[in-house]
């Protein structure tokens, strides 16, 4: 069973965390064996996740894209956290990675996993934006509040809790992505039914009761918001 990162571990005071290639890193037996790891993690997270959902979501087939694949470990050598993502090169000058998923025990939640994981991800000399789509308010709300990292995040919530458009070259960008990664045609900033199977029984409240309120009003169990983060220079990839 064969299991190498390609690159060097992410700092964390309380985990390891591990960055692999989802093509090169594993032989078949490896994937099987964390997908059964990961699979654990996912049904503490989620609602509904299985083995093979959480096999597909990670590693994808073979016509898939290489992802990069951080993985949190605690001392034992369990793991307790994922996150997968994809780059996507727009042109010469834009390129993104896309969060295309992130899971973490719930008993292991409040330690910074997912902020630890978008970090250790990005490449501020490569990567424009951060993408993707979420359920979760607490990940909206992780975002908003980094602007040292992230000093433009859309869509925006105003002060009355209604969603504020993305700026032109935002809404591109999002278009795009939503295009390469073949979520299909995006047409709004909360897109709807995008998810068979509601992913929470109880949705998960960030530190915010505006942002808590915007998504129990307009993001339904079966929908998501759709999210670019401009990413700032003060990243340390």
């Amino acid at each position: 069973m064969r299991m190498r990162e390609v690159k060097r571990r992410v700092p964390h005071p309380k985990y390891t965390i591990k960055v692999y290639s989802t093509k090169n890193s594993f032989d078949l037996e490896a994937k099987r064996q964390l997908a059964r790891d990961l699979a654990e993690v996912t049904a503490s997270a989620f609602d509904g996740v299985d083995y093979n959902d959480t096999f597909a979501h990670v590693f994808g087939d073979r016509r898939t894209p290489d992802r990069i694949l951080l993985v949190a470990f605690t001392e034992n050598g369990k793991a307790v956290g994922f996150a997968s993502f994809q780059e996507i090169k727009l042109s010469k000058k834009t390129q993104i990675l896309h969060l295309i998923g992130t899971a973490i025990h719930r008993s292991h939640h409040r330690n910074h996993l997912a902020t630890a994981f978008i970090l250790g991800a990005l490449d501020p000399k490569k990567h424009d934006y951060l993408t993707f789509r979420t359920q979760n308010p607490v990940m909206y709300h992780t975002l908003l509040r980094d602007g040292d990292n992230f000093p433009s995040v859309h869509p925006r919530i105003d002060g009355k809790g209604q969603l504020i458009n993305p700026s032109k070259a935002a809404w591109k960008i999002m278009k795009a992505v939503y295009l390469k990664a073949g979520e299909g045609r995006l047409t709004h900033s909360v897109t709807k039914g995008v998810y068979p199977v509601p992913l929470y029984t109880i949705t998960p409240s960030s530190r915010s009761p505006l942002i808590n309120d915007f998504f129990a009003k307009n993001v339904g169990p079966h929908d998501g918001l759709f999210v670019a983060a401009e990413v700032g220079m003060n990243i340390r990839g």
